[in-house]
């Protein structure tokens, strides 16, 4: 019987990989302003940034749907969004606010029945065909932003997902980079309390 990841884990185990590719993406940033200007700007640096991020993508969702379908087996990306867009009815238009220029981006939305994200398939490209039809062109500033906006967005669906009934529903150290559109936000006060930031702008105090 698998053992069920808690919190604490996901905490150490998790959540801080992302962190760290959150970190490599945003001191890229010191080379390349951030605009859609420069989107298509590749380098080694994004190539290896989307090869780490599509990794984890495939560890996250396979992380994911064993917990809400934990008699699946599915190894395909594909395979992961049938059990995903089953589950959750908003994953796929699921919006991020960037905290760097302030703008909303839905990073999961051209994932369709029949295509996987323009991400992902940049991240199959880079990983299987660099140098074919100058793949390596695909590890650019635009595709690595989008997939890191997708991990993000797994990475708190998962988080939310196995913290169910405990209080916590988002990681103890925040992104730099992202928010969750409409998602509340829990910051702990101390003796077990929680202030609670939600969309509509009240606050809430709670264990």
């Amino acid at each position: 019987m698998e053992e069920i990841m808690t919190v604490q884990e996901y905490n150490v185990r998790i959540w801080p990989f992302y962190l760290r590719l959150e970190e490599e993406f945003l001191n890229s940033l010191n080379y390349v302003e951030f605009s859609k200007d420069n989107f298509k700007t590749y380098s080694i640096e994004y190539e290896k940034q989307i090869l780490s991020i599509g990794s984890e993508v495939d560890i996250l969702c396979k992380l994911l749907c064993k917990e809400v379908a934990p008699d699946s087996s599915p190894n395909q990306i594909q395979e992961y969004r049938e059990i995903l867009y089953d589950y959750y009815e908003n994953i796929g238009i699921e919006q991020v606010t960037c905290l760097i220029d302030g703008r909303t981006y839905s990073p999961i939305k051209s994932w369709t029945k029949k295509n996987s994200p323009i991400w992902w398939k940049a991240y199959n490209k880079v990983k299987h065909a660099r140098m074919e039809k100058q793949n390596y062109k695909r590890g650019n500033l635009g595709n690595v932003f989008y997939a890191l906006a997708s991990l993000y967005v797994f990475n708190r669906y998962y988080c939310k997902a196995i913290s169910m009934e405990r209080g916590l529903k988002e990681p103890t150290l925040k992104s730099q980079l992202f928010s969750m559109v409409g998602w509340e936000v829990r910051i702990p006060v101390g003796n077990g309390f929680m202030a609670s930031l939600r969309p509509n702008g009240n606050i809430g105090l709670r264990l």
